[in-house]
C-alpha cells in the first residue's frame, strides 16, 4: 500500500531438540515508496492578514509526509523539522510581506505554502488636500481634506482636537474660522498608537482695508491741474490692489501717490 510496509518471512525446519518449539527466521522488508506528492504544509502562526508591530515575527507549523521530510525553508532559509514540527524567525519590511514556507520529502517531490502579515511599525502619513497653506478667505468655514495612510490602519483623525469624520483613509472636517490667522492642525492614530501630524494654516480677512486720503484735502481750491493724490493704506492680509479714479497704482511700504487730471468745477476723485 502507499505507505511504509514491513513484510515478515518466518522458515521452520523441522522439529526441534527436546520437543521445543521450532527454530525461524524473521527478515523485514521495507517497501519503497513511489509517490508524487509533495509534504503537507501547516502554518499555525501567524495567521494570515496578522498585522504585527515589530520584528522579527515568529513562523511555526508542521510538515508531514509519508516518505519522510529531507528539507525545509522558511523565505529561503533552510530550517529544521523536529518530530514534523518547525519554527523560525523571519526579518519583516514595513506593510505587506509574504511568507513562503517550500518543504521537500524523500522522493524529491516539493510542496508550497504562504501566508500575508503586515509589519506596521512607522506612524500614518497625512496629506491634507484641501485647504491650500496660506489660503485667503473671507468665508466663516472651511473643509479640510483629505488623506491619512498607515501600513496598518489609521484609527482616528483629529482636527484641531476635534475628531473628523474617517472614511476609509479619507477624512473630512468642517472647520469654523475667527478673524485672522488660523492655524490647522491634523493628528492621525493608528492602532497601535503612533502619531502623524499634518498642518496647514488659513487666514480669514473680512474687514476692508483702512483707506487714509491725505491730499488733496477736502473741497481744496486747486488752481492748476493735474493734482497730486497721495495717501495710506493698510490691512492685516495686504493690500492686492489699488486704484485712484479707475487707474492702478502701485503701493509702497503702505503709501500711494498719482497724478489726477482735473476738469473745471466740481471733481470727485476716488480711492
Amino acid at each position: 500500500i502507499q505507505a511504509s510496509n514491513a513484510l515478515v518471512i518466518s522458515l521452520k525446519d523441522g522439529p526441534g531438540k527436546g520437543g521445543s518449539t521450532p527454530p525461524f527466521m524473521t527478515l523485514r522488508i521495507i517497501r519503497h515508496i513511489n509517490e508524487t506528492d509533495g509534504p503537507t504544509i501547516i502554518i499555525n502562526q501567524p495567521q494570515p492578514g496578522t498585522v504585527t508591530f515589530s520584528s522579527p515575527i515568529t513562523v511555526s507549523g508542521t510538515a508531514t509526509d509519508i516518505s519522510g521530510v529531507t528539507a525545509l525553508a522558511v523565505n529561503g532559509v533552510a530550517t529544521p523539522v523536529v518530530n514534523g514540527g518547525f519554527t523560525a524567525q523571519v526579518q519583516l519590511a514595513p506593510g505587506n510581506n509574504t511568507i513562503t514556507v517550500t518543504a521537500t520529502d524523500c522522493e524529491g517531490n516539493t510542496s508550497m505554502k504562504t501566508v500575508s502579515v503586515v509589519l506596521d511599525n512607522q506612524a500614518p502619513v497625512v496629506t491634507i488636500t484641501s485647504p491650500a497653506n496660506g489660503l485667503l478667505t473671507k468665508a466663516a468655514t472651511v473643509q479640510v481634506a483629505r488623506t491619512a495612510t498607515d501600513h496598518g490602519a489609521v484609527a482616528s483623525v483629529t482636527v484641531n482636537g476635534q475628531p473628523a469624520t474617517l472614511v476609509g483613509n479619507s477624512f473630512s472636517f468642517n472647520l469654523s474660522l475667527t478673524e485672522g490667522a488660523n492655524p490647522i492642525n491634523v493628528v492621525a492614530t493608528d492602532a497601535s498608537g503612533k502619531q502623524g501630524t499634518a498642518s496647514v494654516s488659513v487666514t480669514r480677512d473680512t474687514v476692508a482695508p483702512a483707506l487714509n486720503i491725505v491730499t488733496p484735502t477736502p473741497r481744496q481750491i486747486i488752481g492748476e491741474p493735474p493734482t497730486l493724490v497721495s495717501g495710506t493704506v493698510t490691512d492685516t492680509s495686504g493690500v492686492a490692489s489699488l486704484t485712484v479714479n479707475g487707474a492702478q497704482t502701485p503701493v509702497v511700504n503702505g503709501a500711494f501717490s498719482a497724478q489726477v487730471p482735473l476738469v473745471a468745477g466740481n471733481n470727485t476723485i476716488t480711492v
